[in-house]
C-alpha cells in the first residue's frame, strides 16, 4: 500500500539525456510490500539502450535490482522496489546512476504487519454436527495446553470455546462449515453434518 505521488528531476544522464526518476509512484509504502519504480529519460535512449545502475541506501529497508535498461528508442523503464517489514516507520533512498551521474529519491516505509508465528500444534476435528438448533463440535490439539475456539468458516463469527474436547451451543441454523483455531497457531476446518 502506498500513499501520495511524486516525480523528482534527475541531473542529466550524459550530454543529451536528462532524466526524471519516479520511484514507486508514491511517497510511502507499507513494509513488506512491493511497487514499481520508473526511470524516465527526457529523450529516447540511444542505439543499444541505456543502462541505469540502481542501489538502495539501506537494504534493511528496501531493495532494488542492480540495474534497469531503457531500451533503444524508449524513454522509460520500470523496476521493482521491495520493502521489508519493521515495527517503526523508516526511510531510505533509491539511487540511480548513469554515465557517472547519480540522483536519488526518498521513500518512507511505514510499519507493516508482521506475519503470524508458525503453528506449534496440530488441530483435529473429530465431529461437527448440527441437529434441532444444537451445534456440537469435538476437537483436539496435539498440545494439551492449547486453547481451542470455534468459528463459522464463512463469516469468522466466534461460536465458542472448546471445553473438555467439545463445544455444544445453540445455533438457529447449520453454519455449514466450522473452523477450530488454536492459541498456538494450528487450525482445522470441517463441514457440519445434519444430525
Amino acid at each position: 500500500m502506498c500513499r501520495g505521488s511524486t516525480t523528482e528531476r534527475m541531473h542529466p544522464f550524459g550530454p543529451s539525456h536528462a532524466a526524471a526518476f519516479r520511484r514507486s509512484n508514491c511517497r510511502k509504502n507499507t513494509g513488506g510490500s512491493s511497487s514499481a519504480g520508473t526511470v524516465t529519460l527526457t529523450q529516447t535512449a540511444p542505439t543499444g539502450g541505456m543502462v541505469v545502475a540502481l542501489s538502495s541506501t539501506d537494504t534493511t529497508v528496501l531493495t532494488v535490482p542492480a540495474s534497469v535498461t531503457v531500451a533503444a528508442g524508449a524513454s522509460s523503464a520500470s523496476f521493482t522496489v521491495s520493502t521489508t517489514t519493521g515495527s517503526v516507520d523508516r526511510a531510505a533512498h533509491v539511487v540511480a546512476t548513469a554515465n557517472g551521474v547519480s540522483q536519488n529519491a526518498a521513500l518512507t516505509v511505514t510499519a507493516g504487519t508482521a506475519p503470524p508465528p508458525p503453528a506449534t500444534d496440530t488441530v483435529r476435528i473429530s465431529r461437527a454436527e448440527w441437529a434441532d438448533g444444537q451445534l456440537r463440535v469435538d476437537a483436539s490439539s496435539s498440545n494439551a495446553s492449547a486453547t481451542l475456539k470455534v468459528y463459522v468458516t464463512s463469516t469468522g463469527a466466534l461460536l465458542g470455546t472448546i471445553s473438555g474436547g467439545r463445544l455444544q451451543t445453540n445455533t438457529p441454523s447449520n453454519p455449514g462449515n466450522v473452523t477450530v483455531k488454536s492459541s498456538l497457531g494450528g487450525q482445522a476446518s470441517r463441514a457440519v453434518s445434519n444430525g
